[in-house]
């Protein structure tokens, strides 16, 4: 069982960043092509000082923009992948070690998960208050 969870850790690793630097490549090239993303030029969101954040574009921007092909969405699709892939490896793990009936380990992933979540969906809506 082991060997079968380290071969899909190691396949979600290799393809998942795979897939995030291709969206994002593929993203770039979108945006030098048309010259903007969501109204913004490349300039711009490449400028170090620019006021263009993730907190200005939500998900479902993101995921309509990419459909449409805008290059910004695709490369911050690319983003949200390469951020996904710690946190379904955490959730395998977690599954990992409720099959192998690992109730310490099981505990410290749900910990880490739950964490994550707090950080992801509570502190933005805590600080945006």
């Amino acid at each position: 069982m082991e060997e079968r969870f380290i071969n899909i850790t190691s396949s979600l690793l290799r393809y998942g960043v795979l897939v995030s630097v291709t969206l994002m490549i593929m993203g770039l090239m979108l945006m030098v092509i048309k010259g903007h993303g969501l109204g913004y030029t490349l300039g711009m969101v490449m400028n170090p000082s620019s006021q263009i954040n993730t907190s200005l574009i939500g998900l479902l921007t993101v995921i309509d923009g990419a459909v449409r092909l805008d290059g910004l969405c695709v490369m911050l699709l690319g983003l949200i992948t390469l951020i996904a892939i710690p946190v379904t490896m955490i959730i395998l793990n977690t599954v990992r070690f409720a099959l192998e009936r690992d109730v310490l380990y099981m505990a410290f992933s749900l910990i880490v998960i739950v964490n994550l979540m707090l950080a992801v969906v509570a502190l933005p809506a805590i600080l945006a208050a």
